[in-house]
C-alpha cells in the first residue's frame, strides 16, 4: 500500500511542477511561440500543454522562465481548491 502512496505523491508533485512551468511561460508570454496562431489575444493552449511544449523545446526555453512570479498564483489556486471555492 505504501508504494501506491509514493506513486500518487510523485504524480501530484509532477503535475504541480508542470503547472508552475506552464504558468511561468504564460507570465513571460512564451505561449505565443508555441501556439498555432501567434496573433491571438485569447488563450489557445492550456497551462499543462504549454508546460509540455516548453519542456520538449529544451533548456533554452526553461531558462527564460521566472518561477517566483507564478508561485503566488499556484498557491492561491491550491488554497481555493482546498476550501472548495
Amino acid at each position: 500500500m505504501a508504494d501506491v502512496g509514493i506513486v500518487l505523491l510523485i504524480d501530484h508533485l509532477s503535475i504541480w511542477l508542470m503547472r508552475l512551468i506552464g504558468k511561468c511561460a504564460q507570465k513571460c508570454q512564451v505561449q505565443k511561440h508555441f501556439q498555432s496562431v501567434s496573433g491571438l489575444k485569447h488563450k489557445e493552449i492550456s497551462v499543462l500543454t504549454l508546460a509540455r511544449r516548453v519542456i520538449d523545446a529544451g533548456a533554452e526555453w526553461l531558462n527564460r522562465l521566472r518561477p517566483q512570479e507564478a508561485v503566488p498564483w499556484l498557491h492561491q489556486r491550491d488554497q481555493a481548491a482546498c476550501h472548495g471555492a
